[in-house]
Parts: C-alpha cells; sequence; structure tokens
C-alpha cells in the first residue's frame, strides 16, 4: 500500500491515530509523531479528564499500544 514507493505517516499524536498506527503493518506506516501540538503546550501532562497520556513513551523511545480494552484511555 505505498504510493509511488513512499509510506504512509500519522503526523499527528493521539490515540486513535496510534490505534490506525497499530492496525498497520511497518511496511505501510512506521512512525508516529508524538506530541506534536503547537509550541508552548506540555504534552506530558494529561488533560484534566484523564489519569495519564495515552501514549507514553518508553526507555528506548518507542510508543506503545494500551494492552487495555477499548482505545485505552485512562478517565480520572
Amino acid at each position: 500500500m505505498r504510493s509511488v514507493g513512499v509510506r504512509c505517516e500519522i503526523h499527528m499524536s493521539g490515540i486513535a491515530n496510534l490505534q490506525i498506527l497499530g492496525s498497520t503493518s511497518a511496511d505501510v506506516c512506521e512512525y508516529y509523531g508524538r506530541g506534536l501540538l503547537a509550541p508552548g503546550i506540555g504534552y506530558e501532562t494529561p488533560p484534566p479528564y484523564l489519569a495519564s497520556i495515552a501514549d507514553p513513551v518508553d526507555a528506548e523511545g518507542y510508543v506503545h499500544l494500551s494492552p487495555q480494552s477499548g482505545m485505552g484511555y485512562q478517565f480520572v
């Protein structure tokens, strides 16, 4: 599923885009642009209605799909 040999890349963060990326193979999409919101917006702080951010980065710099059912949001 490449157009002229170029992979699709997800350039906006968020749990829905992470789920789309997780449903494809590395041949279709490989990278996830995490935290690309706007200058001055702290991405590591969850919004007031969430218990944690939906796409934390591990020690090696990877973001993993949530093992929880549904989309993986943890509401307060």
